[in-house]
């Protein structure tokens, strides 16, 4: 049973790293990736390490060995670190970064390996498709692409509706309220992006009532027939049609529209019916009543 479990375990780890579809190595760095830095001679004597994080002007902060006892402690090695050299890391991977690190601490000291472990990404921009048949995922975080760039790398059948039929909602980092943007507006590091189908709404004396996808082919008795067409108290030939802010309009649908199926006359006659026969009773009730009293 163990070995079971453990196998299924591993298989759902490959799948998981597979749908990343994100390598160690391609990671590319961003803004408050937390980088533990390894800096090895091949005698060990000017071996050391640090943890920094990436800055938002694009920059990262190299430490190195002092004498005079001042700066950032590492208690491992028992020697004094400070700050050395900023360099940049923007739209470099995790190889190449590391590279260029190698290389600037290779002309001022004898390097002969410097390792990096990105223990925190803090770059990431998610992505939170809010439909049924989507969840949250992330991509790396990448300067200066918009949104549009972040969402092909979703596999959703709504991005191929983006110009027509889907919002497209983020939070900013530090705030806590959906901003509405453009596909073409450009994403900062830490947002979080929220896709929502545009949709109308069908109510009334349908089958099925409810929210349906907007299509700018469809016309209106066509939601209808989406939500399962009228019941048999419906009126396909009388529909009220609302805008998003409540005001009757006709003509074609537009998205947040909502478009009520009413009764049909024999319906509302076959109500005003009960509803009088119910007064009715009551009145004869009461009179009933009275008269007893009287007696």
């Amino acid at each position: 049973m163990k070995k079971i479990l453990t196998t299924l375990l591993f298989i759902s780890i490959f799948y998981i790293i597979n749908s990343l579809e994100i390598s160690p190595d391609e990671y590319i760095l961003g803004v408050g990736d937390s980088v533990e830095v390894y800096v090895v001679d091949s005698k060990g004597v000017n071996s050391f390490s640090f943890v920094s994080q990436t800055l938002d002007d694009g920059s990262f902060i190299l430490m190195a060995p002092t004498t005079n006892k001042t700066g950032f402690f590492d208690v491992q090695t028992q020697i004094f670190l400070t700050n050395f050299k900023s360099i940049g890391y923007k739209n470099l991977t995790r190889k190449d970064f590391q590279d260029s690190i190698l290389k600037t601490y290779r002309r001022e000291f004898v390097i002969d390996t410097v390792l990096i472990n990105i223990k925190y990404y803090g770059s990431h921009s998610y992505i939170n498709v809010t439909t049924n048949l989507d969840s949250t995922r992330f991509v790396n975080f990448e300067w200066g692409k918009n949104f549009l760039y972040y969402l092909s790398h979703v596999q959703t059948k709504y991005v191929t509706l983006i110009d027509s039929s889907l919002s497209i909602y983020t939070i900013r980092k530090g705030k806590n309220f959906l901003e509405k943007v453009s596909p073409y507006d450009i994403v900062y590091p830490g947002d979080r992006i929220y896709l929502k189908p545009q949709a109308v709404g069908v109510v009334g004396q349908v089958v099925n009532g409810g929210m349906y996808p907007y299509s700018p082919d469809l016309t209106v008795k066509e939601y209808i027939s989406l939500a399962g067409g009228p019941t048999i108290d419906g009126d396909i030939n009388n529909i009220k049609h609302f805008d998003k802010k409540g005001k009757k309009k006709t003509g074609q649908v537009e998205p947040e529209d909502i478009l009520v199926v009413e009764k049909s006359l024999s319906a509302k006659m076959k109500d005003m019916s009960y509803f009088v026969s119910v007064i009715m009773n009551s009145i004869l009730i009461y009179v009933y009543i009275s008269n007893i009293f009287k007696k």
